[in-house]
């Protein structure tokens, strides 16, 4: 479950980027999640509500209830995730799923380095 990852994550993407909204899969569910996203950071947050036991009763929460009610391929531009999901996979069939550095400095190093190749992959109509 992802679910604990996703303020440092997005505290990590706000430090660099306006986020206006975050499209997430249901690892990261979670009413603290909606929250934190929602009321502290000013982010739209869109997840599917499946975390936990299967019920057919709506969530608690005002917000999963809230992405369990509406939560489709319009709302929130939800569809528009499967090309996000799309290009990680292509990019992890061609240069691999791993980086080999040991430290978060030579993995960031080495994952722009991949970053870099893949553009230039697809500019060159390789990609």
């Amino acid at each position: 479950m992802d679910t604990g990852r996703l303020v440092p994550l997005l505290d990590a993407a706000l430090d660099h980027v306006q986020i206006g909204s975050a499209l997430a899969d249901a690892g990261y569910d979670s009413e603290a999640n909606h929250v934190y996203a929602r009321q502290v950071r000013g982010v739209k947050s869109f997840m599917p509500a499946t975390h936990g036991r299967p019920s057919a009763k709506p969530p608690a929460g005002r917000y999963r209830r809230r992405m369990r009610e509406r939560l489709d391929k319009a709302y929130g531009r939800y569809g528009q995730r499967w090309q996000a999901e799309a290009g990680f996979s292509m990019f992890k069939r061609r240069l691999g799923s791993s980086v080999a550095g040991r430290t978060f400095w030579s993995q960031g190093r080495e994952l722009t380095l991949m970053a870099l190749t893949y553009n230039i992959m697809l500019s060159a109509g390789s990609g």
